[in-house]
């Protein structure tokens, strides 16, 4: 059923929400859901094979991913503010929101700072396509790291990886 937090969540030493239904509302109101400023620490909000679900109000940090919706479809998150979620190189996250592999999906205005070492807000693979991405605020996403002795820092504010298709990115201030 639609859920509203009523108090901070965390910290949590891996996944902090995860959604378990579809056509549901979570309302953070304001507060927030928090891990550990340490790489493997999972997912803030985990949508996995969600439709519908509506993540709203709150502010999401100190994970490998804010909030992720994987094999998913329109689903939508807005008002969020995912900072500090800091994944490893070497993993599948490392932003503050991410889409994988999730057709029509709606990221509207969130506030995403401080999150990489990939991007503020990624789509990745061939099923994320039709998704809108639109008047976000994504800022200093430059995390760097190193990897067998080098310095790598990648600036990606939003990332549309190769084979996704037919999205959209609107108004948003990268």
């Amino acid at each position: 059923s639609n859920f509203t937090l009523t108090n901070d969540v965390g910290p949590c030493s891996s996944d902090g929400l995860i959604i378990g239904a579809d056509n549901i509302t979570l309302d953070l109101d304001g507060h927030r859901v928090f891990g550990v400023p340490t790489s493997g620490e999972g997912v803030g909000i985990r949508l996995v094979g969600r439709t519908g679900v509506v993540v709203m109000n709150g502010i999401v940090s100190n994970f490998d991913a804010g909030v992720a919706i994987e094999r998913g479809s329109a689903n939508t998150v807005t008002m969020v503010t995912a900072k500090d979620n800091i994944g490893s190189p070497e993993g599948n996250f490392g932003d503050g929101i991410a889409v994988f592999e999730s057709p029509n999906n709606v990221i509207h205005a969130n506030t995403v700072t401080g999150n990489g070492p990939f991007s503020g807000i990624s789509l990745v693979g061939i099923a994320s396509s039709g998704n809108y991405i639109k008047y976000n605020t994504v800022l200093s996403n430059a995390v760097a790291y190193t990897t067998q002795g080098v310095k790598i820092q990648q600036t990606d504010g939003i990332r549309l990886e190769p084979l996704t298709s037919k999205n959209s990115v609107v108004g948003n201030k990268v």
